[in-house]
């Protein structure tokens, strides 16, 4: 399952035969364990990804995300991630997004607005990548390369270690 909840009326989502509760402002419930998600209070969604047996969420606008082993009640808070900081300025909305690429893995991609990165099953960041282009945009997974387009060019990185990768065609 991939999607969005609204942390302020979600009766949560099932992973691995359990509920996970994500409650507003920042914390995740799994059984009668709860846990703090920095920077999930700073929007009122999250975006979720789930396998038989774990799980991420992701808050919109947050550095770091939960990996979540419902089995065991385990959950590793993972970052901070790159993302769009306006710093203080105009912020005209709607510029942030999370995207969950499954690898197959036991890994998966999380894309967001400015950069990438590799989270694996036990909870640890295994590269992030940086692009800072507004205007970029997923297109795909070619061999062992995730590849992004923007309005000027065409650029990918390694799914392995995150190298930066360049297409000669657009």
């Amino acid at each position: 399952m991939k999607g969005t909840i609204d942390l302020t009326d979600s009766d949560g989502f099932v992973c691995g035969g359990a509920t996970i509760r994500v409650d507003f402002p920042n914390r995740i419930v799994v059984g009668d364990q709860s846990h703090t998600i920095p920077g999930l209070e700073l929007s009122a969604y999250a975006e979720v990804w789930t396998r038989s047996d774990w799980c991420c969420v992701a808050g919109l606008r947050s550095n770091w995300l939960a990996v979540v082993h419902p089995g065991d009640g385990d959950v590793k808070i993972v970052g901070p991630i790159a993302r769009l900081d306006l710093g203080g300025s105009y912020d005209p909305g709607g510029l942030e997004h999370i995207e969950f690429i499954d690898l197959g893995d036991e890994d998966v991609l999380v894309i967001n607005e400015v950069a990438v990165a590799r989270v694996t099953r036990d909870g640890s960041l295994s590269w992030q990548s940086v692009h800072d282009d507004l205007t970029a945009r997923f297109v795909g997974l070619e061999g062992s390369v995730v590849w992004f387009e923007s309005e000027t060019d065409r650029f990918g990185f390694g799914v392995q270690r995150g190298e930066p990768r360049f297409s000669t065609s657009m």
